[in-house]
């Protein structure tokens, strides 16, 4: 994989943001975040795309001791946009997409993990796969990788 983007769906729209791996091999948020509050296809993807694009590969591992801090700084823009004051506040009622751009791009649908609130793993299934997409195309995938994590969800 060569690029990361999460895609939180709340119900006040969607918030991306890309990731870079560490050294380690680590994915992290980067800490730039959008909102997408249209909901329209070809907004939801150009937004995905650009984040795609801004993925970074081998950036430095931070230290154990660096985590909580680099953590914070990384979520505490998305707070403000969210207009919430934790993570946990935000989390509660996002649903979680992520887009992986390996030999194709992959949307995938999360589930939560059910031992802690912002655990999220995939729903076996549940990945489109698209050969250059357009826009508008990865944007429709993205609603449909939140429609099965939503009915996955209700059971």
């Amino acid at each position: 994989m060569d690029a990361l983007t999460a895609v939180y769906v709340r119900p006040n729209g969607f918030y991306l943001t890309s990731s870079d791996r560490t050294t380690a091999g680590l994915w992290m948020e980067t800490g730039n975040w959008d909102l997408v509050t249209t909901g329209l296809p070809t907004d939801i993807g150009v937004a995905v795309l650009r984040h795609l694009e801004s993925s970074r590969l081998d950036v430095r591992h931070p230290g154990r001791h660096e985590f909580p801090a680099l953590r914070a700084e990384r979520v505490k823009p998305l707070l403000s946009l969210a207009g919430v004051r934790t993570w946990k506040a935000f989390v509660v009622s996002a649903i979680l997409i992520q887009v992986e751009r390996r030999d194709a791009i992959h949307v995938m649908s999360m589930k939560r993990d059910g031992r802690k609130i912002d655990g999220f793993t995939q729903i076996a299934g549940a990945d489109i796969r698209l050969d250059k997409p357009s826009p508008y195309e990865l944007g429709v995938a993205v609603v449909e990788a939140e429609r099965v994590a939503r009915e996955h969800d209700r059971r």
